[in-house]
């Protein structure tokens, strides 16, 4: 109980402390929305250890994950004429530059 306690202390501390020396809450908010357009919005936004893609992977660092909901066009590979419409897109930004990283639809 009492390491537990500890470490949700010092996740509390490193997240505070990412948020303190990298971009807010509202600016990781405003960069995501600026890349998936004016009709999404939000439904979470929340500084993560990310570590890339299954495929392309990274050493782990910090980065805003901001989930949005909407309605979203996916590009698709040929010969597809026609992609359906996604409802949600999950957005990571390095949580200290703001740096698009990587946009993830569901």
């Amino acid at each position: 109980m009492r390491r537990a306690a500890l470490v949700l202390a010092a996740a509390v501390v490193l997240t505070s402390a990412a948020c303190a020396t990298g971009i807010s809450r509202d600016e990781a908010i405003r960069r995501a929305l600026a890349h998936a357009g004016p009709t999404a919005h939000v439904i979470s936004a929340e500084v993560q250890t990310y570590t890339g893609e299954e495929r392309n992977p990274t050493p782990p660092h910090l980065a805003w994950i901001v989930r949005l909901a909407g309605n979203f066009q996916m590009e698709c590979p040929a010969p597809v004429a026609v992609c359906p419409d996604v409802h949600n897109v999950e957005i990571v930004l390095d949580s200290y530059t703001g740096e698009f990283i990587v946009a993830s639809f569901f």
